[in-house]
């Protein structure tokens, strides 16, 4: 994991972009069982 101390910025921006996708296809399971 020597990346995470080299570039913290480029992997809060990873962590983050994989949130936003986890928390967008959550509420689109969320609205499909509607």
């Amino acid at each position: 994991m020597q990346l995470v101390y080299e570039h913290p910025i480029l992997t809060l921006l990873f962590i983050s972009a994989i949130g936003f996708w986890l928390t967008a296809a959550f509420s689109q399971l969320k609205l499909a069982e509607k």
